[in-house]
């Protein structure tokens, strides 16, 4: 079956947004909807939800790792890690390895959270990846991992330091 050609109209759209304009508003649109999904299906916010799936993927880690890992301003964090261990979902423990760190750890709630967050990012990206053939999403993937080094190696350029990946949070 051969797919429906998009109109000049159409077509002649995407040529006209910059790369960057486009993933902006694409992230936009798919955080927009993170911040409605959360709340309603895992009781937190995506904020709350980030942080617990990033320490749930990682494990126990200190606050500067799941900041830099979220990329998310460490104030924030901070916010979310006294509302999460009020609530009982997460705990700080001392590091053995270093008497002075604390690592964040889940609680047996904390991992009930965080598998049920892991089911729903699951869920949002076969939706978000629902019609596209495995052969296109293994190049979307590799596509996407290119263009990323290449920003990286251009903010490089322009700054002289190593850019981060921006990976982790909820999808």
């Amino acid at each position: 079956m051969e797919r429906e050609r998009p109109t000049e109209a159409e077509a002649s759209v995407p040529a006209r947004l910059p790369i960057a304009g486009r993933l902006a508003a694409l992230a936009k649109l798919i955080h927009r909807s993170a911040l409605r999904i959360y709340p309603a299906e895992a009781g937190l916010s995506f904020v709350d939800a980030a942080v617990v799936g990033g320490i749930g993927a990682q494990g126990p880690m200190t606050a500067s790792a799941l900041a830099q890992r979220l990329t998310m301003h460490e104030g924030q964090l901070s916010r979310a890690l006294k509302s999460l261990e009020k609530a009982g979902h997460i705990a700080r423990l001392t590091d053995p390895a270093d008497s002075r760190r604390k690592l964040l750890m889940l609680t047996r709630d904390g991992l009930a959270l965080s598998r049920r967050i892991s089911e729903v990012q699951t869920r949002r990206a076969d939706e978000l990846l629902a019609g596209v053939p495995e052969a296109d999403r293994a190049v979307f993937f590799r596509t996407l991992d290119a263009i990323q080094r290449n920003a990286a190696a251009m903010l490089s350029d322009v700054t002289g330091a190593a850019a981060a990946d921006g990976a982790g949070a909820p999808r």
